[in-house]
């Protein structure tokens, strides 16, 4: 715009004759174009760069400090309280709602929650304590050699039969309060062993000779009174004068440990009850583990039963007589 009134202004004074007019003209035209020029100039301001807008780089600490906050939020959040609140609320309703039902709200046995008896082997009857707001409680699922009497509103005897065997013996019953149940383990120690309460005998006894030059001992045996507890049969040798025969040199394994006498044992037997229980028995003693003092003599075969537990000899060995002597250099046996 400045631009083309200049021109116009410079066309019209190439007309003028005169050179003083064409002087004032120009300096008129130098004048209009200087102040077109500073109103142009303010009507444009240039541009603040310095107010521009930086793009932003540390996005990550942002995003970690809205991270940090939601958190912070979400713990501090009022949903959360009113849960907890919620699952209080409902806790103290479940009690209220029992009261209400006249069911039982706490159950113990003796003060406890876990009960655990431990009762000698003689009979026994020990006192025990119920503590509950129920309307009744019973105990229920006792072992056949336990029985009870309720005493009172909050107590109860437990009655045991003796333990006549020589294992422990433990069961369990319960103890009932409405819809609440506490269980009780019981144990009854087993009765004190003592070997002479074993009894044994030997029917049919008898001796069969010279199979492959053995002595062949066979018994049936009863045994009352030793449920669980292992027994060893075993074999030993009297000579004419009631004195053990002893093992021969090479046959040391038939020897006894200290005396040397000659013996052997059989196989370990073990009865189930303690009523009357019978074994067979069969055992072989090698002739020639016998060292005779003649060429000829009369012998006593022992059978007995060993008690490992006490390390003594159970009453009641039986024996049978026979004859033995030397030939050849081997033991031949016969019957009496």
């Amino acid at each position: 715009m400045v631009l083309g009134i200049s021109m116009f202004l410079f066309k019209k004074l190439l007309m003028e004759n005169s050179m003083e007019k064409i002087v004032k003209r120009l300096l008129f035209i130098l004048f209009l174009s200087f102040v077109f020029l500073s109103v142009d100039a303010q009507s444009k301001p240039k541009r603040d760069v310095t107010k521009d807008r930086k793009p932003v780089t540390s996005v990550p600490k942002v995003q970690k400090s809205i991270h940090r906050f939601e958190n912070k939020v979400a713990m501090n959040s009022p949903r959360k309280n009113i849960r907890n609140s919620s699952s209080r609320h409902k806790k103290r309703s479940s009690k209220t709602l029992r009261r209400r039902q006249k069911l039982a709200t706490y159950f113990y046995v003796d003060g406890r929650k876990s009960v655990s008896i431990i009762v000698g082997h003689f009979s026994s009857k020990v006192e025990h304590l119920v503590s509950t707001d129920g309307q009744d409680w019973a105990v229920t699922n006792l072992p056949s050699w336990c029985s009870y009497v309720k005493t009172s509103s909050n107590s109860f005897m437990l009655y045991t039969l003796a333990n006549s065997e020589y294992e422990d013996r433990s069961s369990y019953f319960y103890v009932v309060a409405d819809d609440q149940y506490l269980r009780v383990d019981i144990t009854q120690t087993a009765v004190p062993f003592d070997v002479t309460n074993i009894k044994a005998t030997t029917s049919t006894m008898y001796l069969n000779h010279n199979c492959s030059s053995s002595l062949l001992v066979r018994a049936t045996m009863y045994v009352q009174n030793a449920k669980g507890i292992e027994l060893i049969p075993v074999v030993f040798i009297n000579d004419g004068t009631g004195s053990p025969v002893k093992a021969s040199n090479s046959w040391n394994s038939y020897a006894m440990t200290g005396s040397g006498d000659v013996y052997v044992a059989g196989n370990t037997i073990k009865p189930t009850a303690n009523s009357s229980q019978s074994f067979t028995v069969s055992i072989y003693l090698p002739n020639n583990a016998m060292q005779l003092r003649k060429k000829k003599d009369k012998l006593r075969c022992f059978l007995c039963l060993y008690c490992p537990r006490t390390r003594s000899y159970v009453a009641g060995a039986a024996y049978v007589d026979f004859k033995a002597k030397v030939k050849k250099g081997m033991v031949i046996t016969s019957s009496y």
